[in-house]
């Protein structure tokens, strides 16, 4: 059993905080038992600063509290006068879905203090200064997007869990700080980055405490940079980079001498036009080619071609890869399950490097296999060889001497039709295949046998033969 709450046109409450007064009044001081849900009905825009700090109901895992667009609707959570949206929700369990959280203000954070799973949100136009989307988040983001965004220090800070197919667009954004604070651990995978050239720095540990920072299989397009702290103390402690793109980015950087690297790898990633360079333990700074040609073991199997994303047109990138893209199958086994896309990676151990596994796949129904029947022409050359196969497929015929292994291309048409082949006098066997049905490889079962001028014997079809259907008659 489920409990709903339903808010906005044709529901019980008209703000969300009111159905959490609700829920508040139904199970304070009690442990939920089922998933309570809070479903807003339409596409309203709702100026709510939702503060879970005084509730006395305790959510789960297995039970938690559901705030959530109902199916096509788009709700917005309009932050342009609050600090924060959804706040202190630290030891209750949360689904946030489907939600659109807007506007600007000039400090705090979409999610503080919240625990639990966040997806399909859309966070945009960002604050003016300081921190900026999720603050202090414990558990899951993903298939979320941020745009237009235009802050300082922050899409998230200090948070522990994982962060996957995600997009972060940041055209207007000059400033630093994409991961800004380095006190959580966070994994971030299958998220890709688009920035415009002048900013969008990624620090990804400058918070007091230890940090573990894992980029895998992401994409990145003109931003300012992947970088270490810019100050001290030494924050990051671990930091494992596997699988990703950085394309027409102005460093890249990922390590700093007095951070505290204690452990770093660097390993099947692809550097593309980047002014890239690694900072290693000892603090000397290092061209990848230096380092490749130093053998430094903690950059593997990495590359500096074009990556070939879809589209790098400002306003209309598209990071998925192009079919003869050199990260095709070019990274390691990295534990990603699903790509940005939602696809599973075709060869899991050696999966795209970037954030896309499906490279335009062709998923169209492949064409049969034509039928083949046969004459004898009656000129002494050819054999009137008449296909049966699906229109506009191009379909082939090929033959041989009966008795030979060698088969010979014997022409070729697109569709139903007849296709006159220039065997010559003698006897002979043929087969038809389409261009993508049967191939050009070994010839199928069905072998029609026909002779060209032959001074003795005749053939006759006979459905039952082992030949596949003619039989000579002597």
């Amino acid at each position: 059993m489920a409990y709903l709450y339903t808010v906005g046109s044709g529901g019980d409450y008209a703000t969300i905080s009111a159905a959490l007064s609700a829920v508040e009044t139904d199970w304070g001081g009690n442990t939920f038992d089922a998933d309570v849900t809070v479903r807003i009905l339409d596409s309203a825009s709702y100026n709510e600063k939702i503060d879970l700090s005084s509730v006395t109901w305790t959510s789960t895992w297995a039970d938690p509290l559901i705030i959530e667009a109902a199916s096509g609707q788009t709700p917005t959570i309009d932050r342009t006068s609050l600090a924060a949206h959804i706040v202190n929700g630290n030891n209750k369990y949360l689904i946030i879905d489907g939600l659109t959280f807007s506007g600007a203000n000039s400090g705090g954070a979409d999610l503080y203090n919240v625990r639990g799973w966040v997806r399909n949100c859309t966070f945009q136009t960002g604050v003016t200064y300081f921190y900026g989307y999720w603050l202090n988040v414990y558990g899951v983001i993903e298939d979320c997007t941020v745009n237009n965004s235009n802050h300082n220090r922050g899409f998230w800070r200090n948070v522990y869990g994982w962060v996957r197919r995600c997009k972060f667009d940041w055209h207007s954004q000059a400033m630093n700080g994409l991961c800004y604070g380095g006190s959580g651990h966070v994994i971030v995978e299958a998220c890709q980055f688009i920035g415009n050239g002048t900013g969008g720095e990624i620090d990804y540990g400058t918070g007091a405490g230890y940090s573990l920072v894992v980029f895998k299989n992401c994409s990145f397009l003109n931003i300012d940079g992947l970088s270490g702290a810019s100050t001290s103390p030494p924050w990051v402690s671990e930091l494992h980079v596997l699988n990703c793109i950085f394309r027409n980015c102005s460093s890249v950087a990922v390590g700093k001498a007095g951070y505290r690297n204690l452990q770093m790898v660097v390993e099947a990633c692809c550097f593309s036009t980047s002014n890239g360079y690694v900072i290693d333990e000892d603090g000397t700074y290092s061209t990848l080619t230096d380092l490749r040609n130093a053998g430094y073991d903690t950059l593997k199997k990495c590359i500096t071609d074009d990556p070939k994303y879809v589209s790098e047109t400002s306003g209309s990138e598209d990071l998925n890869l192009q079919s003869d893209s050199p990260c095709i199958n070019a990274g390691v086994g990295a534990g990603v399950l699903k790509d940005i896309n939602g696809n599973t990676a075709p060869d899991p151990y050696h999966p795209a490097i970037g954030a896309d596994f499906q490279h335009d796949v062709d998923t169209s129904t492949p064409p049969s296999a034509p039928t083949l029947s046969c004459a004898d022409a009656g000129d002494g050359t050819n054999i009137t060889a008449t296909v049966d196969g699906d229109d506009g497929v191009t379909n082939y015929v090929k033959y041989r001497a009966l008795g030979s292994s060698t088969w010979t291309a014997g022409g070729s048409r697109s569709g139903d039709g007849t296709i006159s082949v220039a065997t010559g006098p003698g006897s002979w066997e043929l087969y038809a295949y389409s261009e993508s049905a049967g191939g050009a490889g070994s010839p199928p079962s069905e072998i029609c046998c026909q002779e060209v001028a032959r001074a003795a014997g005749t053939w006759t079809e006979d459905s039952g033969a082992a030949t596949g259907g003619w039989t000579e008659d002597t």
